[in-house]
């Protein structure tokens, strides 16, 4: 059994397409303005492609730009969000990190550093190749460069599981910290998968398109388009958040994993001890692939079958998908929205939004509404599933 009371939301860091802190975040979203624009991973005369961007602008990794070439981009965005997310814990300049652990979703690892190298090895040989390469590229580089810099010495892991990667992250930190072996664990995700390797794999798997929209639930048919981006929350023995008087955002109450959605969503409703009807929103995972997202409307409709007051919202419309920080992502959405009591509204569809078998999206403008709980899910290609029941502090 899973401890409903036990675990608290304590801290939140973004690095997104559409903002790098929560305010800007929650306002691109209830403007409901999708955050893409061109980029050209094949070089300035290759074609452009339209992906989830974030603004290098708002980044503050904390690192010197000397370090900053050290790294790949997806830790560069990973340690801008996990700092971002022990400030707003009040864990940044606290004693007790050696007592703060983390665990990271990450699925492509380092491309946008390795891929460059990889060209100058085929062409001029192995002095082309920067030494950094070893420490750059591999999932797990952006645990180490965070543990290190913020001194953490606390339990670390990093797992890669496709687009269930932070999900997976926050499912098992949160059983970290209910076992009592560390009293904060971050957690989150991070990607940067906007290079051409990793662009050529995922269009020839048929996970993105060449439009510009995220279109999850689009009349017009889904589609779907990559995003760079990192999420990252400290999850938090709720006492010991109490004692040491740190602002609770939301509490972590029910966990579900199994190999499909909807199981994975009756498990998480049961270990958080509330029925269907006590949940008042649903973060879609809005994969926008026609497939995965005609399941996630199926999975609800058979869960919330005559719960006709429930909303919908699918913040995917507006940043993409992130892969193995999606689910993260959608998470700090869900803990803005219980914080606010507003649930943010789906981004427009120029061809309208499928509508859900029960319930109805939040369309036009943030919707203010009692939220007791609001519930996060996401799988990988293969159909297994993490949900997540959030509820108020």
């Amino acid at each position: 059994m899973f401890d409903s009371d036990r675990i608290a939301v304590t801290g939140l860091g973004l690095a997104l397409p559409g903002g790098c802190d929560v305010e800007a975040l929650w306002q691109r979203l209830a403007a409901g303005t999708p955050a893409f624009a061109p980029c050209y991973p094949y070089g300035e005369r290759g074609p452009a492609v339209w992906a989830g961007q974030v603004d290098d602008g708002e980044l503050e990794p904390g690192i010197s730009k000397r370090n900053a070439k050290k790294i790949d981009r997806f830790t560069l965005l990973a340690m801008s969000a996990a700092r971002a997310a022990l400030v707003d814990a009040g864990l940044a300049e606290s004693d007790a990190r050696d007592r703060v652990g983390m665990v990271i979703g990450n699925a492509t690892g380092g491309w946008t550093f390795v891929e460059p190298m990889m060209y100058g090895l085929y062409t001029e040989g192995m002095h082309a190749i920067n030494a950094y390469v070893a420490t750059a590229w591999f999932p797990a580089a952006a645990q180490g460069e965070i543990s290190i810099f913020h001194r953490l010495s606390g339990y670390s892991k990093t797992l890669s599981a496709d687009r269930l990667s932070s999900g997976l992250a926050l499912h098992h930190a949160a059983r970290v910290v209910e076992s009592g072996r560390e009293p904060v664990i971050l957690a989150g995700g991070a990607e940067a998968p906007l290079s051409a390797l990793v662009l050529n794999a995922h269009r020839a798997a048929g996970a993105c398109s060449e439009g510009t929209e995220h279109a999850a639930f689009d009349e017009g048919g889904s589609r779907a388009l990559l995003a760079e981006g990192a999420a990252f929350v400290a999850l938090e023995d709720e006492a010991h958040a109490r004692a040491r008087g740190a602002r609770v955002r939301a509490k972590l109450r029910g966990l579900g994993r199994a190999a499909r959605l909807e199981d994975a969503i009756r498990g998480a409703l049961s270990s958080a001890g509330c029925g269907p009807r006590d949940v008042d929103l649903v973060i879609l995972e809005g994969a926008g692939k026609p497939e995965l997202d005609a399941v996630e409307y199926e999975a609800l409709g058979a869960v919330f079958a005559g719960h006709e007051a429930l909303r919908m919202s699918a913040p995917t419309r507006l940043y993409g998908d992130a892969i193995g920080a999606a689910f993260a992502a959608n998470f700090a959405v869900g803990c803005l929205a219980l914080e606010r009591q507003a649930a943010a509204p789906t981004p427009a569809a120029a061809r309208g939004l499928r509508a859900p078998p029960v319930g109805a999206h939040v369309v036009e403008r943030p919707l203010p509404m009692p939220i007791r709980h609001a519930l996060v899910h996401g799988r990988d290609d293969a159909g297994r599933a993490v949900a997540l029941v959030l509820g108020k502090a």
